[in-house]
């Protein structure tokens, strides 16, 4: 696309008034008219429509040629996600949301035992996993200790 300098010079006034997040750059820049029209400047549909990503690219290579003039154009960061819950949180929001057993249930015999052997279960599943854990360590430091080995030997 070939840009004219009307359109280069309202991306960097957009650039100069320094935007937080790319996102706010480009619902700028999209708002932007030409002169008194209801045409839009950076159209997203239509023959003469302009990507988003072409419009990053656009303000980028304006903002670097701004800085090397010496003018405060700073090209905005992009917006982090928003954190997605781990699979661990949304298990213990399962589990804390759950009916919970009435203390009659809980003093039968059967669900004593029930609840010994699920104990013991988890236990037992969480000393495997340490040793799971600690085997992979122990197999990291000895390809450490073998590569520094080979290295040495290779300088000698």
């Amino acid at each position: 696309m070939a840009w004219t300098t009307e359109q280069e010079e309202v991306i960097l006034h957009a650039l100069i008034d320094a935007p937080k997040w790319q996102s706010e750059l480009l619902s700028d820049l999209r708002s932007k008219k030409i002169d008194e029209s209801d045409k839009k400047m950076f159209p997203e549909k239509g023959k003469n429509k302009v990507s988003d990503r072409s419009l990053l690219a656009k303000s980028r290579s304006i903002s670097e040629e701004a800085l090397t003039h010496r003018i405060l154009a700073m090209m905005p960061d992009k917006k982090p996600a928003d954190p997605k819950p781990t699979a661990a949180e949304k298990r213990a929001s399962i589990f804390a949301n759950a009916p919970k057993m009435k203390p009659v249930q809980a003093g039968t015999e059967k669900v004593h035992k029930a609840i010994q052997a699920a104990n013991a279960a988890m236990k037992k599943r969480e000393e495997t996993r340490e040793k799971i854990r600690k085997a992979a360590q122990e197999r990291r430091e000895a390809a450490e200790k073998s590569a520094e080995e080979a290295a040495a030997q290779q300088t000698s």
